[in-house]
């Protein structure tokens, strides 16, 4: 079972320019009560699994504080027969000696938001004083590598990222020594939801694909058989006939739980500022009842419901009407053409390589990325 949980909700001390949360209230730090998190854990020891993924996310996690995880972990310890692996994705600005010796003793898998080289890093993520956050990140970076506490990427593209594709994968791979990544991306779908964005930052499908092709490029001349960019693994395991293992490819929401501060429970998290989206409360239930009660169930049902025009898609296997947060009225999803386009010309790119005597690896695909967790 994975759960995320936003133990400050969506709070956090950066402001970014692609925040879906900045229009929320920004002001009021409000954690989750040490009562509340005994619960949490105590419902997660009983759902019936002998391991439970927990993330920890936000907002910015670590403003909860290091008391708040030291206390999850030691009600985690009262749970014997429970495997609890903790993941937790952050920006990093408060990193120190102290956050990283705590996360090194008990085994947390470490999620860091980084954009790229710091000239379009510090064009996306600002503090809440507008001041650049590259160099804090990599100075603290470098704490963990001192430690050796092993940590993933995540990296945000918006059409300012385009001139930096390249130079930043080669930043990743060669500056940092990473061998996987994520990227995430930000699409007009997204901006036209979100009233914080500008939407001039959102990328158009033809924006996407140039991202993918620059970013499978970068991949195929890198020719290491260890390096995954998680996202483009998930549309390279489909060329090679594979099922992806991403929630949003491979249709199987509601297999997740999402925990905001106040108890409330979600679905998923993308879900999680829409309260009419809420599958239960902890304050009035447990996790078991509420992954199992009507709301939760007929959601699972919706989830997999498939669009008609997926029926005659040959990339549906892979593909599943994708996020079931992103569909439309119309129960179709909002990004269907752009991912039909870019899974034909991934597909075209491995097919073409491996004709010209190339062997593109699948020895890594579907696996989780080695150099940190996917948080």
């Amino acid at each position: 079972m994975i759960t995320i949980v936003k133990p400050i909700g969506n709070f956090c001390n950066l402001r970014c320019l692609y925040c879906f949360y900045a229009h929320l209230d920004q002001n009021h730090l409000r954690r989750m009560s040490n009562d509340l998190l005994k619960k949490l854990t105590r419902d997660l020891s009983e759902v019936g699994n002998p391991k439970v993924t927990v993330i920890w996310h936000g907002g910015e996690p670590l403003l909860a504080g290091l008391e708040f995880y030291q206390l999850a972990v030691e009600e985690q310890s009262r749970y014997p027969y429970i495997q609890f692996d903790n993941r937790l994705q952050t920006n990093a600005i408060l990193l120190d000696e102290e956050w990283v010796a705590f996360f090194k003793e008990h085994g947390f898998g470490i999620g860091i938001s980084l954009d790229g080289t710091r000239q379009i890093h510090d064009q996306h993520r600002k503090d809440a004083g507008q001041n650049p956050t590259f160099d804090r990140i990599m100075k603290n970076i470098g704490l963990m590598r001192e430690a050796d506490l092993k940590f993933g990427l995540i990296q945000t593209t918006t059409a300012k990222s385009i001139p930096f594709v390249r130079e930043s994968q080669e930043f990743f791979y060669q500056e940092l020594g990473l061998r996987s990544w994520n990227v995430n991306f930000v699409d007009r779908a997204s901006c036209s939801e979100n009233v914080s964005s500008d939407p001039s930052i959102a990328l158009s499908d033809d924006d996407l694909c140039q991202v993918y092709d620059e970013l499978i490029d970068f991949w195929l001349a890198s020719d290491d058989r260890r390096l995954i960019i998680d996202e483009l693994d998930q549309f390279v395991a489909a060329a090679l006939g594979r099922k992806p293992r991403c929630c949003h490819f491979r249709g199987c929401c509601g297999n997740f739980s999402c925990v905001d501060y106040d108890g409330s429970v979600y679905p998923c998290d993308r879900l999680c500022s829409s309260p009419e989206d809420a599958i239960g409360n902890l304050q009035e239930s447990n996790m078991s009842e509420i992954m199992n009660g009507d709301r939760a169930r007929k959601f699972r049902i919706n989830a997999r419901v498939l669009h008609p025009d997926c029926l005659v898609c040959k990339w549906q296997p892979f593909c599943n009407n994708g996020c079931t947060a992103m569909r439309d009225s119309n129960g179709k999803y909002r990004h269907c053409e752009v991912r039909r386009k870019i899974f034909d010309r991934v597909s075209l790119i491995v097919n073409n390589y491996g004709s010209k005597g190339g062997e593109c690896d699948a020895s890594s695909v579907g696996k989780s990325p080695g150099d940190g967790p996917e948080v």
